[in-house]
C-alpha cells in the first residue's frame, strides 16, 4: 500500500465532469502566520506567484497572478469570498482551460495549523497536474514559513494522482424511498448506524458529519476500521466527500477517498458512489466494489424496505 507523510492529506473526489482536487496540510505554525502568507502580496510571491497589481485584492477585485516567466505561466483570477484569518475563495482560470475555484482554509490544530486547499475542476482540466501541483506549492509554502528558500518546483506526486485520476471506480445503487430520506442514513451518524455493517454484531461507528469532522467505523471481531475525515456535505445537492483509510491485517492504506452523490429517480433515488485510490492495480478496485456493492445492498433493503 502507498504511503504519505503525516503531514499530508490528498484525495480526489466530486464526479467525473466535476473532479475536486483536496490537499491538507498540518504545519508547525499558528494559523495567523500561515494566513498572512496566503494572503500578503508579498509572501504569496515566495511560495506560489506575484500578484501582477503588486496589491492585495478585496473581495470581488480580478487580478492576474503569474507563477512563471513563461508567456502561459498566469492565471486569471477574482477573490470571490473571504472571512479574515480563515478562509478564501478564488474563482481561477489557467491559460488557455476554463474557469474554476479555489478554496483556502486555515484553522487552528494540535502543535500549529491545518490548511486545507480543495481546487473544484472541470471535467478537461488536468486532475494529476494540479493535484501535483497544489502539493509542490504547498511544499514551498512550508519551507517559506520555517524560514527555508523555497525548494525548486517539482511534482513527485504525479504520478499519484495519475493512478487516482485513471482508476476512479463508481458503483451505483436505486433506492425505493426519497432523497431526503435516504441523504439521512448516509449523512448521519445515527442513520449509518442502521445499515453501514449491520450484519457485524459489534460494529462501532462515530460520526461528526461537517467539513472536518472525524468517521470512524469498527468492526473489532473482524478486525477491521474504516476512518476519514470528512471533506465534502452539501445537503442542498445531497452531496457527501470523505477521505477513507482503512487497516485491517493486511496493513493500512493511503491517499483514498470515497464520495457519495444522490439524486432523484422517479419515486426513488439513485445512489452513486466514486471511490479512488493511487491503485497499481486493478485488485483493490474490485475487492472495494463487492464490498461497496454489499452495503449499499443493505442501505437500499433497509431505507427503501
Amino acid at each position: 500500500m502507498s504511503t504519505v507523510p503525516a503531514s499530508l492529506v490528498r484525495a480526489l473526489v466530486g464526479s467525473g465532469d466535476r473532479p475536486i482536487v483536496e490537499v491538507e496540510r498540518r504545519l508547525p505554525m499558528d494559523p495567523g502566520e500561515v494566513w498572512d502568507a496566503l494572503v500578503q502580496p508579498e509572501r504569496l510571491a515566495r511560495w506560489l506567484g506575484a500578484i501582477e497589481s503588486g496589491e492585495r485584492p478585496s473581495v470581488g477585485d480580478a487580478f492576474g497572478l503569474r507563477l512563471g516567466d513563461e508567456p502561459g505561466d498566469r492565471a486569471d483570477c477574482r477573490l470571490l469570498a473571504c472571512e479574515p484569518s480563515r478562509s478564501i475563495a478564488i474563482a481561477w482560470r489557467w491559460t488557455g482551460e476554463p474557469g474554476s475555484v479555489v478554496h483556502l482554509s486555515v484553522q487552528a490544530s494540535e502543535g500549529g495549523s491545518t490548511l486545507r486547499l480543495r481546487h473544484e475542476l472541470v471535467a478537461p482540466q488536468p486532475v494529476p497536474d494540479y493535484g501535483a501541483g497544489w502539493e509542490a506549492h504547498l511544499d514551498g509554502l512550508g519551507d517559506v514559513l520555517a524560514g527555508l528558500a523555497p525548494r525548486a518546483f517539482a511534482m513527485p506526486s504525479h504520478d499519484a494522482w495519475t493512478r487516482m485520476a485513471d482508476g476512479v471506480l463508481q458503483v451505483e445503487q436505486r433506492v425505493a424511498a426519497p432523497v431526503e430520506t435516504v441523504w439521512r442514513a448516509v449523512a448521519t451518524e445515527q442513520g449509518l448506524r442502521t445499515w453501514w455493517w449491520r450484519h457485524w454484531r459489534d460494529t462501532t461507528i462515530d460520526a461528526d458529519v461537517r467539513p472536518g469532522g472525524a468517521l470512524r467505523i469498527a468492526a473489532p471481531d473482524a478486525g477491521i476500521s474504516l476512518t476519514g475525515e470528512v471533506l465534502v456535505v452539501d445537503a442542498d445537492a445531497h452531496h457527501l466527500a470523505a477521505t477513507w483509510v482503512w487497516s485491517d491485517a493486511d496493513g493500512t492504506s493511503a491517499d483514498e477517498a470515497f464520495d457519495v452523490a444522490l439524486a432523484p429517480d422517479g419515486d426513488g433515488t439513485l445512489v452513486t458512489v466514486r471511490h479512488s485510490g493511487p491503485w497499481a492495480d486493478d485488485a483493490p478496485a474490485a475487492a472495494y466494489r463487492q464490498g461497496w456493492t454489499f452495503v449499499l445492498g443493505e442501505l437500499a433493503e433497509v431505507v427503501g424496505g
